[in-house]
């Protein structure tokens, strides 16, 4: 039981579709009224 986590980090990278910029644009444009669809329907719970 003496066992600690003893590791540490000071930052993380974010990788993202920074070499398809024109993709980005595409799933944000997927993915934001789905999240919002999603909002949408749990709030009429």
């Amino acid at each position: 039981m003496g066992a600690t986590n003893d590791s540490t980090f000071s930052h993380f990278i974010l990788i993202g579709f920074s070499d398809r910029p024109e993709l980005e644009r595409v799933l944000f444009a997927i993915i934001l009224p789905a999240y919002l669809l999603t909002l949408l329907g749990n709030s009429t719970i």
